[in-house]
């Protein structure tokens, strides 16, 4: 008799094993692994949220690769070219200056958006050339979002 239910006893931790192994998996299916190292800014979902491929779930962003997107006005876009040098004002840091080089251009125009709202809206106004611009290794702490005054050196 007890040799028969030691092996029904085997059979069950045989059972939960692999019940385990399987949760193990299932649990490492479940998290979520970047590509990259970095930092998580902001969190758009709340834990136990049911997510679709695609979702928004995250803001991640590398400190040490730290880019602009600067809008050029199309009549100027013509003076711009990848590889050109950039000087970069940071509205946190007013009395310095970052270097930079343009990555890409933009392949569509996009409508000014602060253009309407009861103002005439002029040439220089209508359409700006979404422009990328790295950063070279800047010594002092940016974040996504901040605000900037982007000069690409043209001469």
């Amino acid at each position: 008799v007890y040799v028969s239910r030691m092996a029904v006893v085997d059979r069950n931790l045989e059972k939960i094993s692999v019940l385990q192994q399987q949760m193990t998996q299932k649990l490492s299916d479940m998290h979520i692994y970047a590509p990259v190292d970095g930092i998580i800014n902001e969190v758009y979902v709340n834990d136990g949220t049911y997510l679709e491929d695609g979702d928004q779930v995250f803001l991640l962003h590398q400190p040490n690769e730290i880019w602009v997107e600067a809008n050029v006005i199309e009549s100027d876009i013509r003076h711009v070219k990848v590889g050109q040098p950039v000087i970069v004002e940071v509205d946190a840091y007013p009395f310095e200056q970052f270097d930079g080089t343009v990555r890409s251009l933009g392949a569509v125009t996009a409508s000014n958006i602060e253009a309407g709202a009861g103002r005439a809206m002029d040439s220089r106004d209508a359409q700006r050339i979404p422009v990328v611009i790295d950063l070279v290794a800047p010594e002092k702490t940016l974040w996504p979002g901040m605000r900037a005054s982007v000069n690409i050196v043209i001469r």
